[in-house]
């Protein structure tokens, strides 16, 4: 739909044994010819694939283009830069993907994962094999990575392509680059007087790009972070403690800060915390069948005190969503921009049962919440972003957390089902829900049901904060299911129950024989919401033959089934 009708004549040169080359012209009814090349490499240290396409004079492309101004003409500064981007936007079309792993010795690993596109709409129009960190966010990075028995080291330089649509709801802001990336980490276990120390130690420098329309500076520097630590753990069969202290310092250099902001801010307070738990087990008879059953109490104290960051930026820090491990952790926060002060207990209890002859786990089960003995000062604010945390206005002045609940069932070793739920008893309302089954008694037979409920997870512009319109509410299911000996069929379907339309569906089925496989998948992939929050899909057909040994033509949507359909294995055309 987005395309036309394509025809791809891939052909494959085996330049060695250990590299070769395929080099796939697609023709496009509706944009022309489209030139793609894959290398894939293999040597005693390292492996990888590079990955390029080029499409020359995209008619549809430019007839986009053409209509654009028209069609998304605006006074909003915003809108105005993106279709800038659009208009100076080259109608040849490009992307580049270098993936590569290297061993060098025992100690000492490397890799890349670099992609590029284009333009704005590059992933919209095709299907290229790029490989998407996040909703049009491409990732571009370089590691180096030391590992030994007490010493790690990272060495990264990090970046995102950042792709700007103007014709999606939903604004896509830049990330911050990190190059280079400098991580230490120290661990000595079990020393004299069986203390445990360690070190996490980092070294980053920050630069950003402004996002289209953006009319303010972002700030830019260099930020280092210190923060050794001690332990004295305590184990017996029965009772674990565990008191440990941490002493962060943190100092930054900057540049672009607004006027009267500190250039050079700094930040020092220790963190001290205790994990300790209890166990209990006992012999249990359910349906004749015995059990080791296990109570498991889990105590989790955390003192922080108070330190003024509102001065200091948030480069690469978010508010955690609270899950069930998520209440044993010290900081709210992820990285290392924000430490919450905190003066707290996280108690949870967990239960299991276990076959006493075959120790199958049959049954996981666990609750827990966090009691609060002063109110939380430390939020995601600063100078130049504002404001950024969402949700519960009020959360930071709670004496306790939502209560937060597992539970996982194994039928048997083919059936299962697992569920995960947060309770807000403030509002006696479900903040997040799931709910997974999964059937698969082999690798060509499985079954999956899922459904997901997040609380204001599916916002759009124009809704109503805490109204049933912004709450995502989706259910999800998979097949795959042979259908006689030589024929299997495939199928995914997904459903946003809120905006009542479906996310993506999928539906196909494939032969296997013994010299040649031939598969056929039909589907609607959902795109985006449009400014009018109507949603768009790309309908998608796919045709494969494999003649077994020699490989196989035509688009290869094993990736697409493998990131659709958990469990899914694909066999499809191997001669093993």
């Amino acid at each position: 739909s987005l395309s036309g009708y394509s025809l791809a004549v891939p052909f494959y040169w085996n330049m060695a044994p250990n590299y070769d080359m395929t080099i796939t012209p697609i023709y496009f009814s509706k944009r022309g010819v489209q030139l793609g090349d894959l290398f894939r490499y293999l040597t005693p240290k390292s492996e990888g694939f590079i990955r390029a396409a080029i499409l020359p004079n995209d008619r549809a492309f430019e007839q986009f283009q053409d209509n654009a101004p028209a069609k998304y003409a605006s006074t909003d500064p915003v809108t105005q830069a993106q279709l800038r981007r659009l208009e100076q936007a080259s109608p040849t079309r490009k992307s580049i993907s270098w993936k590569n792993d290297t061993i060098f010795n025992e100690h000492w690993f490397g890799g890349v994962d670099y992609s590029y596109v284009s333009d704005d709409y590059y992933l919209r129009d095709f299907h290229s094999g790029i490989n998407e960190y996040d909703k049009n966010q491409l990732l571009q990075q370089a590691n180096i990575i030391y590992k030994s028995q007490h010493w790690n080291f990272i060495g990264r330089a990090q970046s995102y392509e950042t792709l700007h649509p103007i014709d999606q709801s939903t604004q896509f802001q830049n990330q911050y680059s990190r190059y280079p990336q400098l991580i230490l980490n120290v661990a000595y276990p079990e020393q004299c007087g069986g203390f445990d120390y360690f070190a996490n130690n980092e070294l980053t420098h920050f630069n950003f790009q402004s996002n289209p329309g953006q009319t303010t500076k972002s700030p830019i520097g260099n930020r280092i972070n210190l923060q050794p630590g001690i332990s004295r753990p305590f184990e017996w069969p029965y009772f674990y403690f565990d008191p440990r202290i941490q002493f962060a310092m943190t100092k930054y250099d900057l540049g672009d800060v607004a006027n009267g902001e500190p250039k050079m801010p700094t930040r020092t307070l220790p963190i001290f915390d205790i994990s300790s738990g209890l166990y209990f087990d006992r012999s249990v008879r359910l349906f004749n069948v015995g059990f080791t059953q296990t109570l498991e109490p889990q105590f989790y104290y955390t003192y922080v005190p108070f330190r003024d960051q509102s001065q200091l930026p948030i480069f690469d820090t978010t508010l955690n969503q609270l899950t069930y491990d998520q209440l044993f952790t010290y900081n709210r926060f992820s990285g290392i921009d924000r430490i919450s002060d905190a003066n707290q207990i996280a108690a949870g209890i967990t239960t299991r049962f276990i076959d006493e002859q075959s120790g199958f786990e049959k049954v996981r089960a666990g609750i827990g919440q966090i009691y609060y003995f002063q109110n939380r000062r430390v939020t995601l604010c600063s100078p130049t972003t504002g404001c950024i945390e969402t949700g519960d206005p009020n959360a930071n002045l709670r004496n306790k957390s939502p209560l937060s609940g597992i539970i996982k069932y194994n039928v048997n070793p083919v059936w299962g089902a697992d569920a995960a739920s947060i309770w807000n008893p403030f509002t006696n309302e479900l903040d997040n829900q799931t709910f997974t089954v999964h059937y698969q008694p082999d690798t060509n037979r499985l079954i999956n049901f899922g459904y997901t409920f997040v609380r204001n997870g599916d916002t759009y512009p124009g809704g109503k904060i805490d109204k049933f319109s912004n709450n995502l509410s989706q259910i999800d299911a998979s097949i795959e299911w042979p259908i006689t000996r030589d024929w299997s069929s495939v199928g995914k379907w997904t459903q946003n129950l809120n905006r009542h339309n479906f996310q993506n569906l999928l539906i196909g089925v494939q032969y296997e024989g013994c010299c040649w496989a031939m598969r056929m998948l039909v589907g609607k992939e959902f795109t985006q919401y449009n400014q009018n929050n109507t949603p768009e899909y790309n309908s998608e057909f796919y045709l494969q033959f494999v003649l077994k040994g020699l490989g196989n033509l035509g688009p290869d949507p094993t990736s697409l089934l493998v990131r659709n359909i958990s469990g899914y294995q694909s066999t499809f055309g191997r001669d093993y």
